[in-house]
């Protein structure tokens, strides 16, 4: 489950490594509404209830693991870098 991602962290992540591959604004501002439409509501179903989350993205949802995946990708990095920083 994602439930702890913060979406809008990750989105913005994506958004910048699209900009930062050379797309214009316009095609990165249309992915990036696209994302969050995709993610906004995190729904799952057990037990034929319906139950929702107040936060991170849907439970079994296909961009779910790939949003998932920017984000923790961009977590590690930042862990690197400072620890390598506060070794010095």
């Amino acid at each position: 489950m994602f439930t702890t991602i913060p979406v809008e962290f990750a989105v913005d992540t994506m958004y910048e490594l699209i900009v930062k591959s050379g797309s214009i604004f316009d095609t990165a501002d249309e992915f990036e509404r696209l994302i969050l439409l995709c993610a906004e509501k995190d729904v799952c179903f057990f037990d034929d209830k319906m139950i929702r989350f107040p936060a991170g993205l849907p439970t079994g949802g296909p961009l779910s693991s790939l949003i998932a995946n920017v984000f923790m990708n961009r977590l590690e990095r930042w862990i690197l870098r400072f620890a390598r920083y506060a070794a010095t």
